[in-house]
């Protein structure tokens, strides 16, 4: 499920672990998580 949205942020720069570990999208990422 995460996939294709982990494979879309690093398409535009992002690192994963940043934002996974980033406070202000913890609760992000758990949202969409599900």
């Amino acid at each position: 499920v995460l996939e294709p949205l982990i494979t879309g942020l690093k398409a535009k720069g992002f690192c994963f672990e940043t934002l996974r570990t980033h406070p202000d999208y913890q609760a992000w990422l758990a949202a969409h998580a599900k």
